[in-house]
């Protein structure tokens, strides 16, 4: 005996296959047409939970990917805007280098004495090689703090390096065969004076003494400047004001060598680290702090001049040649110093770059 299904069909299905694909469809048809609420009902509450999901989240998904997209760091009121065009570069002063490609001194602006934007006015520095320099002296320029000056207490006398400098140059080059080639080697050391005092120095719209002596031009070539180096120094009386971050400090110094290449148009420039110190040594964060500003300067120094050449106007990093506590004779007594053999080694060290780096 055949069973039969006693739960009798809603409706008759269709006798072919394509009615029965019909009535179902129009039977989905007229569900999906009724309340939300019924149609959420049949096992499909998951799927409403999701797209309940998505709606909620959709806006702050295009809100955040948005931001990502258009968000600009906030430039730094310190920053140079680097023209895009050739006539624009011209214009502003950017330098060339052996390469063609264009190099822009320091990513800090160059203001003049008067503290306005020079970039517009300058025009591209014509560079002699020094090794060339034979009808007159290589001046050379050392600026800083008291390590420029060469103070080495207790003694009350000071020991600037320039002095040593200006003679090893002259004996490293009849050395080398350069017997026609002259130094002269002036300093202005400033004891206690911060990277941004030195720098305000030279931005002052009253003119000063140093400011006046790096504005000269050479008499041979009056869009020449006097100098053809200059040394700076500075950095280490900043640790003790916390108020200054370590990259203002960074930029204070780099705005002192963009202010040399612009206004100056001075073509060579030296930038000195934070050397080392009996008060890092006692104290880790001015040690770490002092670390982070030579490393950032270096980074800035080189970023802006890959191409560090004797024919293009630029900067150049050098470490410190004279680490604190591997020769206590190289140290005054107040542990933060040169003593008068310290001073005399950083002198000699220095003349090894500039014939090494500069004359060739």
């Amino acid at each position: 005996m055949a069973m039969v299904n006693s739960k009798p069909l809603k409706k008759p299905l269709g006798r072919t296959l394509k009615e029965r694909l019909f009535q179902e469809q129009q039977m989905k048809n007229r569900y999906r047409s009724s309340s939300p609420r019924a149609y959420c009902s049949n096992r499909r509450i998951g799927s409403c939970l999701k797209l309940l999901l998505l709606l909620a989240i959709f806006p702050g998904m295009l809100y955040f990917f948005g931001n990502q997209q258009t968000k600009t760091p906030i430039p730094d009121k310190e920053a140079v805007i680097i023209p895009k065009t050739q006539e624009e570069r011209n214009n502003s002063g950017m330098l060339r280098d052996n390469n063609k490609k264009d190099v822009t001194p320091h990513q800090a602006v160059v203001p003049d004495v008067q503290g306005e934007n020079v970039k517009s006015k300058s025009s591209t520095i014509r560079v002699v090689p020094l090794a060339t320099l034979h009808e007159r002296p290589i001046r050379i320029f050392c600026y800083g703090d008291s390590l420029t000056a060469g103070v080495a207490p207790p003694a009350q006398d000071q020991f600037p390096y320039a002095e040593t400098l200006q003679q090893s140059l002259i004996d490293k080059a009849k050395s080398r065969g350069k017997n026609t080639l002259s130094f002269e080697v002036e300093h202005a050391g400033f004891p206690g004076w911060t990277a941004k005092k030195l720098q305000d120095q030279l931005k002052s719209p009253d003119r000063n003494e140093v400011q006046t002596k790096l504005m000269q031009r050479d008499t041979l070539d009056p869009n020449s400047s006097y100098y053809d180096i200059l040394i700076f120094f500075a950095g280490t009386n900043d640790l003790g004001h916390e108020n200054e971050s370590e990259q203002s400090i960074v930029t204070n110094i780099l705005n002192v060598h963009a202010w040399a290449h612009h206004v100056a148009r001075i073509p060579f420039t030296i930038a000195m680290p934070i050397p080392g110190s009996a008060f890092q040594s006692r104290n880790s964060a001015a040690a770490n702090r002092a670390a982070t500003i030579n490393k950032g300067l270096q980074s800035e120094i080189r970023k802006n001049f890959p191409h560090f050449s004797t024919s293009s106007a630029s900067t150049l990093w050098t470490p410190f040649p004279i680490s604190y506590g591997a020769e206590k004779e190289d140290w005054a007594l107040d542990g933060l110093h040169l003593s008068q053999h310290g001073y005399q080694q950083l002198g000699e060290y220095l003349a090894s770059i500039i014939h090494e780096r500069l004359i060739v």
